[in-house]
């Protein structure tokens, strides 16, 4: 009779490391881009979750730049979310601004019976950051063609003269 009862113990412990197995946590992520902006230019905030939640998103601007603000985030089910800073904030009533220079700290929480939590940041600085080098080199190009028409331009009027 009590290898019976062993058996009973070990089917009980077999479920129950396949239910803990199958309990899956909340994760989630979030991503800024661009991670780098000029003042008064917006980012796309992009969150995924892998289940359901509600929760919040709060962008911390820098020091001097006002308090950090949230709005609400939710998932029905698992997916991807955007939002847009400053202006999903200004239609949810909120004050939000890119105006002052420094880096803004993102954090997102998610809550479903568990806490996940996420963070990402972005600058707003006055340099100028090249997005390609095409960009660069039609830059350099667009240069030497105008200074290559003062020049022809310049030596005609003195020619004639």
């Amino acid at each position: 009779m009590p290898t019976k009862r062993y058996h009973y113990i070990i089917i009980t412990l077999v479920f129950t490391i396949l239910l803990i197995s199958t309990a899956k946590a909340i994760t989630i992520n979030v991503t800024v881009t661009p991670t780098a902006i000029l003042p008064g230019e917006s980012v796309k905030i992009t969150v995924t979750s892998d289940s359901a939640g509600e929760g919040l998103i709060t962008v911390k601007p820098p020091d001097g730049g006002g308090s950090a603000t949230s709005i609400p985030i939710s998932f029905s089910t698992a997916g991807i979310k955007y939002k847009y800073y400053p202006g999903d904030w200004l239609d949810a009533g909120q004050e939000a601004s890119t105006a002052t220079l420094g880096e803004y700290k993102v954090h997102v929480v998610l809550h479903n019976g568990e806490e996940a939590r996420s963070a990402d940041s972005f600058r707003v600085s006055w340099e100028v950051i090249p997005i390609s080098p095409i960009g660069s080199i039609g830059l350099l190009l667009t240069l030497f063609a105008a200074f290559g028409t003062y020049a022809l331009t310049k030596r005609k009027t003195l020619v004639k003269a």
